[in-house]
């Protein structure tokens, strides 16, 4: 059994000499990733509908916490100046 744990601790260091600092799942789950990206990017009438998603994050982060004027404002239940609703 101790030559079994030699031989796998001299493969998990040569994953590590591969991958630099990164775990072998983390590249590969990257590459999966930029993969299914280009696939979304080249469907245009999905990416219409991705784009609208990342509009409304974007503006919810604009709305996001910053000070703790706003965190008053919040329990008090004020409308910030700065909030857009949708409607």
């Amino acid at each position: 059994m101790e030559a079994k744990t030699q031989s796998e601790s001299t493969s998990t260091k040569e994953e590590k000499k591969e991958y630099g600092k990164y775990d072998k799942w983390e590249i590969e789950n990257a590459a999966r990733t930029l993969v299914e990206a280009e696939e979304i990017k080249a469907d245009k009438e999905k990416m219409k509908y991705v784009a609208m998603c990342m509009k409304k994050k974007q503006t919810a982060e604009k709305k996001a916490i910053e000070s703790i004027d706003d965190l008053r404002a919040l329990s008090k239940g004020e409308p910030d100046e700065e909030m857009e609703y949708e409607s």
